[in-house]
């Protein structure tokens, strides 16, 4: 199995990527937060992205 790629960023960058991100799947943060609340995804996309970024922003 080849290795992972691994990206590197700075707090500014990770910001935009998760904003981006959400902006993308048509949520906000806000949004995203009240999904994992709930426990209650509205995709498996937006689970992901909770799986990702969490309480990060």
């Amino acid at each position: 199995m080849p290795d992972s790629p691994v990206v590197v960023m700075n707090p500014a960058e990770w910001r935009e990527n998760a904003q981006a991100a959400l902006k993308r799947l048509g949520l906000s943060y806000e949004d995203l937060q009240q999904q994992a609340r709930d426990r209650n995804f509205v995709s498996t996309a937006a689970r992901k992205l909770w799986v990702l970024i969490g309480d990060t922003l």
